[in-house]
């Protein structure tokens, strides 16, 4: 039976979701298994999910021997005793930071590996800042400005509310005395923002990401543009299609939620519809996203023009919206993968050094971690660091 099985009903298990069936296929599992692999297994299957306390020896038998019932239970070998002494103490050290990372190399050791010494220099995690260019080229930056007024734009009257939010609704002055100007929200490496749009539509924007969007929706559609990484929950008007443009993919909405992956150092513009309906445009491609699904066209920075739109369905939503609730969340990712989701949120350059060992990172962590914290369980996999000022140097 292949561990990917396994590991979704121990998931099950653990949130008593189980059904008999389960149980059944559980208990031969365990019956046929290694004790190795049983204890591999479970500590995958218990930090996924999310206990908040360390896997003891005591624990994993009471899994056991719920899951077997009335049948006889092996007693578990000494050497993996004295594993969970340590895997316990590493947890409760982990749980004082106020997160965990789970990773997975493609060699695992029951012993823990060595992590450097030497304390690293440290970069605190970003935060809510954003600027706001307004349509005569003046600037505000938000993260320094007081809550309240900030700027009448055309009919617009736009405010700084509290918790990183900035709002625009409508001023005294019609649409046709006042007139449209074009605004844009720009976050930095290490900011986020969120923006209430005239329409009331919601946009979250991530670390080094852009909106221009207008003071006021006129004509037949709502047009916005966007680079980097946001979220959109639109609101509702069948009159007026709501439309975002970023490089050569359009994407197409009357009231929907939806994120999308722009940035330019990755290797597609990911499209991924969480409620309603979409429409993607790419040159003379284009197809209906539903709940769940989503879109990938090739990022035109790197690939040059978007010509074909490919599918994927059953996407982990959870892993799509983890920057928006405050985590990363890798699901075998590179090492690579991981530096460029670091590099946003610290901004920070990284530098790679020497051959780096093949790594497969899954699991979720806290972004509001000191970046000395993170590289701290990184460090776990054979892989190294040095923080330079803003210089991230990564080296076997």
């Amino acid at each position: 039976m292949d561990q990917d099985t396994i590991l979704f009903l121990l998931d099950r298990y653990l949130k008593q979701e189980a059904t008999e069936e389960d149980k059944a296929v559980l208990a031969q599992w365990i019956e046929a298994a290694g004790e190795e692999e049983q204890l591999l297994l479970l500590e995958d299957a218990w930090t996924t999910f999310e206990i908040r306390e360390p896997m003891r020896e005591d624990r994993m038998q009471a899994i056991l021997t719920g899951i077997l019932g009335e049948r006889p239970l092996r007693k578990m070998p000494v050497y993996a005793r004295g594993w969970f002494r340590w895997v316990a103490a590493a947890c409760i050290g982990i749980l004082l930071l106020g997160s965990y990372l789970l990773w997975q190399g493609f060699h695992r050791a029951v012993m823990p590996v060595a992590v450097s010494p030497q304390p690293l220099a440290d970069i605190r995690p970003g935060g809510n800042k954003a600027i706001l260019t307004l349509g005569n080229g003046s600037t505000i930056i938000l993260d320094s400005a007081a809550n309240g007024l900030l700027a009448e734009q055309g009919s617009a009257r736009i405010s700084k509310q509290g918790n990183g939010t900035l709002a625009y609704e409508a001023g005294k002055q019609s649409v046709a005395a006042g007139g449209v100007s074009y605004n844009t929200l720009t976050t930095p490496r290490g900011g986020q923002y969120e923006v209430t749009l005239p329409d009331g539509t919601r946009v979250w924007l991530n670390a080094a990401s852009s909106l221009t969007y207008p003071t006021a929706f006129t004509g037949k559609n709502r047009k916005v543009t966007m680079t980097g990484e946001a979220y959109f929950e639109v609101a509702a008007d069948q009159r007026q299609p709501f439309e975002v443009e970023t490089g050569g993919l359009v994407v197409q909405v009357l009231g929907t939620h939806f994120n999308i992956n722009a940035y330019t150092d990755e290797t597609y513009v990911g499209t991924t519809l969480l409620e309603g309906s979409v429409r993607l445009r790419a040159g003379k491609a284009s197809v209906v996203l539903h709940p769940g699904e989503q879109g990938l066209t090739e990022n035109t920075t790197a690939r040059g023009n978007q010509e074909s739109i490919s599918m994927a369905t059953h996407v982990n939503l959870e892993q799509v919206m983890a920057w928006k609730n405050g985590l990363f969340y890798f699901n075998h990712a590179d090492i690579q993968t991981v530096m460029r989701q670091l590099s946003r949120w610290y901004d920070v350059e990284v530098e790679y050094q020497g051959t780096l060992p093949s790594r497969d990172f899954r699991g979720k962590i806290q972004r509001d971690l000191q970046l000395s914290q993170v590289l701290k369980f990184l460090e776990q996999s054979d892989v190294h660091f040095t923080l330079n000022g803003k210089k991230l140097i990564v080296r076997p």
